[in-house]
């Protein structure tokens, strides 16, 4: 596999991982992820962690998206929060990756 592949695969895993787990998490919370209660707490940092890590990018852009919708956000941080995603979604896909990879060789 090339690295080009290799980049697009990591990418779509990030994706993947991310929007399963969101949507888990909204069918289980009835609520849409966000950076805020039940999600985040102060009380359990370690599941925090854990939750922001597997959900953050939707979580991120659920939350832009609802502050740009607002008024709250300009366009311009809404295009940087998107990269910001993007990036976020290929480091889950590799880290999601490696860790399967130690898992299975």
């Amino acid at each position: 596999m090339n690295t080009v592949q290799l980049f697009l695969l990591a990418y779509l895993t990030g994706l993947t991982v991310a929007g399963l787990f969101s949507a888990v998490a909204e069918a289980l919370t009835r609520q849409p992820v966000g950076f805020r209660e039940p999600f985040v707490s102060q009380d359990s940092i370690l599941a925090s962690l854990a939750v922001t890590g597997l959900g953050g990018p939707a979580m991120l852009l659920n939350d832009t998206l609802a502050a740009w919708h607002a008024g709250a956000f300009s366009s311009a941080g809404l295009a940087g929060v998107v990269a910001l995603v993007n990036a976020w979604a290929l480091a889950l896909g590799i880290v999601t990756m490696e860790a399967v990879s130690a898992l299975v060789f």
